[in-house]
């Protein structure tokens, strides 16, 4: 489910601090495939942190 992914996700980014950098996580584990949705949010995103959850929780990365 949606939620348990997330709560994976923090738990996980919780535990790496601070996290390493997310420049290009998306291109990485998401072979840059983006929704718009999902590329609108990581271009809004302001830190590492945001953007490590945007990428794991997102549902590209479940597609994998």
């Amino acid at each position: 489910t949606v939620l348990a992914r997330v709560n994976f996700v923090t738990t996980l980014l919780n535990a790496a601090k601070p996290p390493p950098s997310a420049a290009d996580a998306h291109r990485q584990h998401l072979d840059d495939v983006l929704s718009p949705q999902t590329a609108a949010a990581l271009n809004q995103a302001s830190d590492d942190r945001t953007r490590w959850l945007l990428v794991l929780a997102s549902p590209e990365f479940q597609l994998k």
